[in-house]
């Protein structure tokens, strides 16, 4: 009988853990879309941030969503170089999120991989200038 209590409790221990690595899964996969969308949204500011280098009129026409919107063409320049900003922020945000739900998922999984360089960064422009500069 004891061994039967113990299946049973082995069973709920299992679900238990795969319902975790199914609901970080989830937040893997959910953050990954984020970090696609906000990329095609970071695409379609600098198209348009090109595409009014490009002109020569004064004032120009930005949607934002369903209305269109006139702007002068250096006030719709700076507006739309904050928000590629604002976006490359959020991406890397969502990155780091991304990286930290990923080795949760792999502890979740059993993976006895070492995770050392999970938490490397990428070298900025400006420390590779500065290097050279050296």
């Amino acid at each position: 009988m004891n061994s039967k209590l113990a299946s049973v409790e082995n069973l709920w221990q299992v679900k238990e853990q795969v319902k975790n690595v199914e609901m970080i899964a989830e937040e893997v996969l959910s953050l990954k879309n984020q970090v696609l969308a906000l990329n095609k949204q970071k695409d379609q500011a600098r198209l348009a941030w090109r595409a009014l280098q490009k002109t020569n009129d004064q004032t120009v026409w930005l949607n934002f969503g369903a209305p269109f919107i006139q702007y002068e063409a250096g006030d719709a320049e700076d507006m739309l170089k904050s928000d590629m900003k604002i976006i490359e922020t959020s991406i890397n945000e969502t990155r780091e999120a991304l990286k930290k739900a990923a080795d949760r998922l792999e502890k979740a999984q059993g993976s006895d991989k070492v995770a050392a360089f999970s938490h490397l960064q990428a070298i900025s422009a400006s420390d590779v200038r500065d290097f050279l500069k050296k």
